[in-house]
């Protein structure tokens, strides 16, 4: 082992932490260049608390000191098999660490605190994008245990089943995604205890719209047609019944622009015109009402785009030069390479622009 100075160890410290659904935990830690890993086969004791009893595990560390895919200098990995039958949520993980290894303050606290208990915890560590901590498929699985377990607002278990849903897409795992729709229908299923509320993150009619745009982005990826063509559908209907289209504007723009394109792209014009009159009234809705909440004002700009899409799709001297490209591009919540393989999926629904029919 390398000293830093007499009677210092030069430590590796765990800076990222992921999961892996046959794996568990995966903890990446880094070392100085000076650092004599090797630590290859070695294991520490771990403790998993979850919700109602504590389970003693081994911790396993992979990896000789080479450079790790996807990360910075040199490191290893240390693995924290989970329990099977889990009796409720993880809510933490204590490290009885090896003088050679330390957590970074942030890893430290995620361990320490995996599991918001209440309300207020949720809106500190996962309401925002911003305050979640690790990498997509980290959140997943935090989503996963609040989707199932957690007992403060329903607004929160929907919000939790939602971000399972892009995480899970973006991922590119076929089996989260299957088991991210069957949240998001459970959560559809229970979305009628929330209330009506001036608040995006907890309003009802907000929050149905939200899961059925997270439920066809999945259906679309799992190429279940039929599914994603009646959740689509019933987008429109469930529109017909909202009071206040401000901020469930923003989603169902995105719904109809793709039903629009694929209508279009399929030959059925006059329906598209019926999608895209919807467009228009629901965006005239959103602005009657909007107030001057900056963030969720900015958005009624998505809104435009889309329905001008829309309307782009059903106009005899635009079809002739559709850009299918992006309108489904536009349509799209997730990122990256996922953007791509869900376009892909919705062009193999019609891989040929068929001729305008009334």
């Amino acid at each position: 082992m390398g000293e830093e100075s007499e009677g210092t160890v030069d430590r590796i410290v765990v800076k990222d932490i992921s999961y892996q659904p046959h794996r568990g935990l995966v903890l990446f830690g880094a070392a100085k260049e000076s650092a004599q890993l090797g630590r290859h086969g070695d294991e520490f004791s771990v403790t998993l608390h979850y919700q109602n009893k504590a389970v003693p595990a081994r911790a396993q560390v992979f990896g000789e000191g080479e450079v790790l895919d996807g990360k910075d200098g040199k490191g290893v990995e240390i693995v924290v098999p989970l329990t099977e039958a889990a009796d409720g949520p993880l809510c933490s993980v204590i490290c009885d660490l090896p003088e050679w290894l330390s957590l970074s303050p942030e890893a430290q606290a995620f361990l320490s605190d995996i599991f918001p208990t209440d309300n207020k915890a949720y809106e500190a560590v996962f309401l925002r994008k911003i305050h979640r901590y690790g990498d997509e498929a980290l959140q997943y699985f935090v989503a996963r245990q609040l989707s199932e377990s957690f007992t403060g607002m329903r607004a929160y278990r929907v919000g939790a089943a939602v971000v399972m849903t892009y995480k899970s897409i973006e991922l590119n795992d076929t089996d989260l995604q299957k088991e991210a729709l069957d949240h998001v229908k459970m959560q559809l299923s229970h979305v009628g205890e929330c209330e009506i509320t001036n608040h995006p993150r907890t309003n009802r009619e907000h929050l149905e719209v939200s899961l059925l745009c997270a439920q066809w982005h999945l259906e679309l990826s799992l190429r279940r047609y039929d599914e994603f063509f009646s959740t689509l559908e019933r987008c429109r209907s469930v529109a017909e019944g909202i009071t206040n289209f401000f901020t469930p504007a923003y989603n169902l723009s995105m719904a109809l622009l793709i039903y629009c394109a694929l209508l279009a792209r399929r030959g059925d014009v006059e329906k598209a015109s019926e999608v895209a009159d919807e467009g228009m009234r629901i965006f005239k809705s959103a602005v009657a009402s909007a107030t001057q909440q900056l963030t969720l004002f900015q958005e009624l700009r998505i809104s435009h785009r889309n329905v001008h899409l829309m309307l782009c799709t059903t106009k005899p001297d635009k079809r002739a030069d559709a850009d299918f490209n992006l309108y489904v591009q536009c349509s799209l919540r997730v990122t990256g390479d996922a953007v791509e393989r869900l376009k892909k999926a919705a062009f193999d629904i019609y891989p040929v622009q068929e001729a305008g029919r009334s």
